[in-house]
Formats: structure tokens, sequence, C-alpha cells
């Protein structure tokens, strides 16, 4: 019995290793239950249908709410106020000083009939001995038309006629050298005009809607001479402040005019 006891206080029968192991599962057992929840809850998480990108809250169909939105009320506004706005647009590119006497009236390319009316006008008012014609490039197949034994004036021949029988003298008339199609190519022989002839005061009488670029070429064309510049639309015009956009003519000459102020100011930056 004694011998017994001791193989068994030894662990020679493995029981103590027995129980110890019994032990030791228990507790793995009892840790996987406890953990199982947790791991289960990770897969879950893992293994659901959500995308991998990460959620931007919606913001893509908030912004498209908004801007359609700032559309809406930018709309409202230019409806209620679209006259007054463009009745802005256009008395800014009409620019007018007052005249007094000078030594030479310019007219401009196009609109020749209401320049004439105005130039004449000033004629006779006394403000002024001579008048300034552009010389107009031919119009495309005149010289065609002319040369099969049609008669069609040209614009300068016209605008001259017309001044004649305003009651301009033809000695007061006097029509520029070169192309005159263009406000820079008229400007330029204005400017050979008042170098040959010593003038140092001009009256501009050129079309309302395209005043503001008349100035600024002219002031361009002559910063190296001291020339008082005094604009004079033509009040001939049927251009109006208050209603222009209601013509396609003068919604088309506006557009263009604001084109060409700003390509001129790009220009002459530098």
């Amino acid at each position: 019995m004694s011998k017994l006891r001791q193989k068994l206080s030894r662990g020679d029968y493995g029981v103590d290793r027995v129980l110890s192991k019994r032990m030791r599962d228990g507790a793995s057992d009892e840790g996987q239950e406890n953990q199982a929840p947790e791991e289960d809850g990770e897969r879950r998480a893992f293994s659901s249908d959500q995308p991998i990108e990460p959620d931007r809250g919606g913001r893509g169909p908030g912004v498209l709410r908004w801007v359609f939105f700032l559309l809406i009320v930018a709309y409202t506004l230019f409806s209620y106020f679209h006259a007054p706005i463009l009745r802005h647009v256009g008395k800014f590119l009409m620019v007018q000083d007052p005249v007094k006497r000078a030594d030479l009236i310019v007219c401009t390319p196009d609109d020749p009939v209401g320049q004439c009316l105005s130039a004449a006008e000033f004629y006779h008012r006394g403000l002024s001995p001579y008048v300034f014609l552009p010389h107009a490039p031919p119009r495309a197949g005149l010289k065609t038309l002319q040369e099969r034994g049609a008669v069609y004036p040209s614009s300068t021949a016209l605008s001259l006629a017309a001044l004649e029988r305003l009651g301009v003298e033809r000695s007061a008339i006097i029509i520029g050298e070169g192309g005159g199609g263009t406000v820079t190519q008229t400007a330029h022989g204005v400017k050979a005009v008042v170098k040959q002839k010593g003038f140092h005061a001009l009256i501009i009488v050129t079309p309302p809607w395209r005043a503001r670029l008349t100035r600024a070429v002219m002031r361009e064309t002559f910063k190296d001479r001291d020339i008082d510049l005094m604009m004079a639309p033509s009040s001939y015009s049927n251009f109006r402040e208050n209603e222009w956009w209601k013509s396609d003519i003068y919604l088309r000459e506006v557009f263009f005019q604001y084109q060409r102020l700003f390509w001129h100011i790009l220009t002459h930056l530098w």
C-alpha cells in the first residue's frame, strides 16, 4: 500500500496529468465561448455587402440641388431686372462729350446716313470748317458690277454726295487716303491729316454703340500728340439705350462692340 501511494503521489499513473489536461481544456472551451460572439460579429462586419469605396455622404446630389436653386434665383432676378441691366449695358458704350469749336469733324465707318446728318449739322453751326470722310473699301463684286455696265456708287461716293446735298461745300470735305474700313484705319488716316494741317481739336462723329471703342482707339492713336478729342454720337441713329435689345441688329452690334473693346484693352495692356 505504501508503494501504491508513492506511485500515485509521483503521478506514475498520469492521474494528475489527466486532471490538469481536463482543466486546461475546460479553460480553453470557456475562452472560446467568451470570444465566439465577438469573432462572429467581426466576421459579419467584414462579410457585409457594403462597397469598399468610402462613403461620400451623398454630397453630389446636394450640390446639384444648390446649383439648380441658384440658377432659378439668377433667372428670376434677371427676368425682373433685365431692363435696368441691359439699359446700363448699352449706356456704357455711349460716350458723349460737350462739343465746342474744333478744326475738323471726323466721320467714322458704318452708319453713313446718321453721321452725314450730324456732320452737316455741326458744319452749319460753325463748329468746324472741315469734314473728314474715311475712304471705305469697295464692296465685294463692285468692280465686276461696274465692268458689266451697272452704275453702283461706292460708300464713300454716297457719303460725299449726301454731304454736298446737305449744303457742305466740296472744298470743305477731306477724303482719307488708304483703307478706312475699321476704326483703327480711320484713326491713322485722320492722324495723317492732323499732321499735315496742324489741327489740335477734333469732333468725332460715330454711331452711338461704338462711341467708347472709338474714343479708346483715337486716344491710343494720338497719345503722342496734344489733341482735344470730342466724342459726338449721332443723334439720328435708331439705337436707344432703353430698348436696344429689342432689335436683332443692335443685339449683334453690342455683342461685337464689347468683344472688340475687350480685345483692344488686352492688346494695349503692355
